[in-house]
């Protein structure tokens, strides 16, 4: 991408007072350029009238969208297993261990690696909200494998008529799969067995296929019909075959306060101490707004997010702003639906100015999924290009662990493609989200700087912990209807886990 000095403020009016502020303003797609971008310093802006601009902010030079950040040297023992020994490894952690960020310099040294043969890597997860976040696609998707069949000889009858699923088993080499605490035991087994059979290996472990699995099975489990048990990953024949070597990360990057990581620990393992008992009761207080946000709260349900959210909208005065996303993709229809729908973008995205939102998309070292603000106003892109590009974009002040940045949020491509680069599905949005409220499935993974639960309303094990370790800090975390009962922990992943120690 060029320097767009010019363009990124002409739009702007230069301010009337030189007092300097403490935020800067840019448009974000410089932010998702793939390139070294500059905006100028010198834009500025004041707020037009009726509600539609936002206050004065000058941008700073961007020089490096996505500096790496260094691994710690048990993570990079994890790495050397994984790239020069080749080693079969599960490894997890508590929340806030970095096995996300793990897992993405696995994956970019693993592409580095096997450049000449991009097709040898296969990047899986357990949910389609997942693998978008790693860049890869369902377990189901990638092998042809249908949803609650495990007859062998049906699923490879299938395969084989899906020439591309049928190439990717007989050439890959590496196996990726993310969030396996959400994979059922018996879709492991019968992976296991369809990688044997399919390559003809019958002496190798998952058919010779290295695997790399990552998640914590002390978070959402799999899903399971109604009175069935739930039968994990680690308790198939495949799991005692395959997996070599297990890794515990213990190095917390999320939570700085070692107190609130005792806490989250136990809430892991359903065992609280009266002391952390009283600790949570404690945190029903109300959470400061004085930069104007509210906690987002976090719930177990979707159908409750939809209403919370769509409450507090409609509570705000002012224009609506309504965002539809555009669709496209070579999946036959029903399929494309389906990736459409697993993506972190919305079909139609409502805003007004005051809505509070979360960023949906890793921006920059500040600016990252997870990001909650504020709409400030509603401007016109500075980079039109198409006639479609006349929409007026929400202005965002974010706030960052920097200050607060204000940046024009641009529409955004989230695609989800097949093993061989083939487009699947294409989603292009604004990448914001309602953030007064989010779902617990929604938010695992993330790091929210203030959030509000509720336990009354939590029904599955591990939906608290999940929900309670999203939170950065004590400061940030308001627990609302704590009840010792609802912190479960399933008493198999306890068991297991202790045979990791």
């Amino acid at each position: 991408m060029t320097t767009r000095k010019r363009q990124a403020t002409e739009i702007l009016e230069k301010p009337r007072a030189k007092k300097p502020v403490n935020h800067s303003n840019q448009t974000l797609h410089a932010f998702f350029s793939p390139r070294q971008t500059q905006i100028s310093d010198a834009a500025h802006q004041k707020a037009p009238p009726d509600g539609a601009g936002a206050p004065a902010g000058s941008a700073k030079a961007i020089t490096s969208v996505r500096p790496s950040s260094p691994l710690s040297d048990e993570q990079h023992r994890v790495l050397r297993m994984v790239l020069d020994e080749g080693r079969n490894i599960f490894f997890t952690g508590s929340a806030g261990t970095g096995k996300s960020l793990l897992l993405r310099e696995i994956i970019k040294a693993l592409k580095q690696k096997y450049a000449k043969t991009p097709d040898c890597l296969a990047i899986c997860a357990s949910t389609g909200m997942a693998a978008q976040n790693i860049g890869g696609t369902t377990i189901h998707a990638w092998g042809a494998v249908t949803p609650g069949i495990y007859d062998v000889g049906k699923q490879i009858s299938y395969i084989k008529t899906c020439r591309p699923a049928h190439r990717r088993w007989k050439t890959t080499k590496v196996f990726i799969i993310d969030e396996v605490s959400m994979v059922d035991g018996q879709l492991f087994d019968l992976l296991a067995a369809l990688a044997v059979a399919l390559r003809k290996k019958t002496d190798r472990p998952f058919g010779g296929i290295q695997l790399v699995i990552t998640g914590d099975f002390f978070q959402l489990p799999p899903i399971t019909q109604s009175g069935k048990d739930v039968f994990f990953a680690f308790q198939s024949n495949a799991w005692k075959e395959c997996i070599e070597n297990t890794v515990t990360l213990t190095q917390v990057f999320r939570q700085k306060d070692n107190h609130f990581v005792d806490l989250l620990n136990e809430l892991r393992r359903g065992d609280i101490t009266p002391a952390t008992r009283e600790a949570l009761t404690r945190l029903s207080r109300p959470l400061p707004q004085d930069d104007g946000l509210l906690p987002t709260e976090l719930f177990p349900l979707r159908a409750e997010v939809d209403r919370a959210n769509a409450a507090r909208l409609s509570a705000l005065s002012g224009q609506s702003y309504i965002f539809t996303a555009r669709d496209s993709g070579s999946a036959v229809p029903a399929k494309r639906q389906k990736l459409l729908d697993n993506m972190m973008a919305v079909k139609i995205l409502e805003l007004k100015r005051d809505a509070q939102v979360m960023l949906v998309k890793n921006a920059s070292e500040t600016l990252v999924n997870g990001s909650v603000g504020r709409v400030m106003g509603f401007l016109p892109s500075p980079e039109r290009r198409h006639k479609e590009d006349d929409e007026l974009l929400p202005l965002v002040e974010f706030r960052t662990f920097r200050g607060k940045e204000t940046v024009l949020v641009s529409r955004e491509e989230f695609r989800a493609e097949d093993s061989e680069g083939k487009l699947l599905a294409k989603r292009v949005q604004v990448p914001l989200v309602l953030a007064w409220a989010m779902s617990i499935h929604k938010a695992q993974g993330q790091t929210i700087q203030r959030v509000k639960v509720n336990l009354n309303k939590v029904f599955e094990k591990g939906q608290s912990y999940v929900a309670l370790s999203r939170a950065a800090s004590l400061e940030g975390l308001q627990v609302l209807g704590f009840d010792s009962r609802k912190v479960m922990a399933h008493p198999r992943v306890v068991e297991w886990s202790k045979s990791l120690a």
